[in-house]
């Protein structure tokens, strides 16, 4: 997932004459948001990502969480991933 954010994401540069919608009051608007999603069950991913649980028991397979940082310009421009129980703000704090 690292090489595949690695390789989406690309910062742009222009500024707020070329982009207006992507700056408020001077400064640039970015985006955070983040999602989760199943890998396959293997033995590494079971050990790098956890078994994610809840009061009714185990999930059948391992998650990710991956966020990524939106630039209000027209791409994304950083993303990161992390295990399941960290929490979006948490990963968001690598970006």
């Amino acid at each position: 997932m690292a090489a595949v954010l690695e390789s989406a994401m690309r910062p742009l540069q222009t500024g707020p004459k070329q982009a207006p919608w992507a700056y408020f009051h001077g400064l640039h608007v970015l985006a955070i948001d983040g999602f989760m999603m199943n890998v396959p069950k293997t033995a590494v991913n079971v050990i790098v990502f956890g078994m994610p649980s809840n009061g009714s028991g185990t999930a059948a397979f391992p998650q990710i969480r991956v966020v990524a940082c939106r630039d209000r310009e027209s791409a994304p421009t950083e993303g990161r991933d992390g295990v399941a129980e960290a929490g979006q703000m948490v990963v968001c704090t690598l970006l």
